[in-house]
């Protein structure tokens, strides 16, 4: 009873300082994320704003709105989360892993190998379902600046649109690509 009680107690100690830890350098690696992607943002504006008015003729503005929001959210993501998993992978499943297979019965090497064949299923599912999403998220992109187009288009030549009475037909229009939009976004995923 005596060993149970030290084992607990040492998993509640352990487990304490796991959520403690796991609190702080989350915050730290958030703050960290969301530093890097305002110098980025910021980087990016003043980028295109010492471009040329030709460059702005040559490209969409829905496709440069994609870029620097969507693009830049997804960065985000991997700048803040890819991290965590990295370290949650080193600290949390590689002794795992290690402590399943070093244990002692010779069975256990066995054992760790039976179990980590779904993690390799897992794998190769994953490999094949990252290609799909590409496709998907390139589509979500597409349909995101044809909206901002549609936007730009209108805002641009709202005197016209207004001028020929074309506020329903425009507004369907948009409806429409919005819809797009959202639709592919569901499908993303």
């Amino acid at each position: 009873i005596k060993l149970i009680a030290l084992n607990v107690s040492i998993y509640l100690v352990i487990g304490l300082f796991i959520v403690v830890g796991r609190y702080f350098w989350r915050r730290w690696l958030s703050g960290t994320g969301v530093r890097i992607i305002t110098d980025l943002r910021y980087n990016l504006t003043n980028h295109l704003q010492s471009l040329s008015f030709s460059f702005f003729d040559k490209r969409q503005v829905g496709d440069l709105m994609a870029h620097s929001t969507e693009d830049i959210e997804t960065l985000r993501r991997a700048v803040t989360f890819g991290p965590i998993i990295l370290i949650d992978i080193i600290f949390q499943g590689l002794p795992a892993i290690i402590r399943m297979a070093t244990k002692q019965p010779p069975a256990t090497l066995k054992l760790t190998l039976f179990v980590m064949l779904p993690l390799m299923i897992i794998l190769i599912f994953v490999g094949r379902f990252a290609g799909m999403l590409r496709h998907r998220w390139q589509a979500v992109r597409a349909a995101f600046s044809a909206m901002m187009a549609r936007v730009t288009e209108n805002l641009s030549g709202i005197r016209v649109v207004k001028a020929y009475v074309q506020e329903d037909g425009e507004t369907e229009e948009f409806r429409k690509v919005s819809k797009d939009y959202v639709r592919k976004n569901i499908d993303l995923f």
